[in-house]
């Protein structure tokens, strides 16, 4: 089983835009724990995430990184129709 975490930034700074949380340092804190603890149950953590996400988190622990770059798909808005 693969478990699997995202990280879309719709080409926003994850360093000023909040994404809903309070502040951006929120956010940033509650990502990088859910992702700490999912690692404490789970043995394989697969990051798929954008360019914004990738220089964030570029050395994070996990066990296989997969970045989608925004100039590949364009803007991650319009992504939902390839899922269909």
């Amino acid at each position: 089983m693969n478990i699997i975490q995202t990280l879309w930034t719709s080409k926003q700074s994850l360093l000023n835009q909040p994404f809903g949380w309070l502040s951006p340092q929120h956010h940033l804190m509650a990502w990088a724990l859910s992702s700490s603890k999912t690692r404490e149950f789970y043995k394989e953590l697969h990051l798929y995430t954008d360019s914004q996400g990738n220089f964030m988190f570029g050395e994070y622990p996990v066990t296989v990184q997969i970045v989608i770059f925004h100039y590949f798909w364009g803007d991650t808005d319009n992504f939902a129709h390839l899922l269909k």
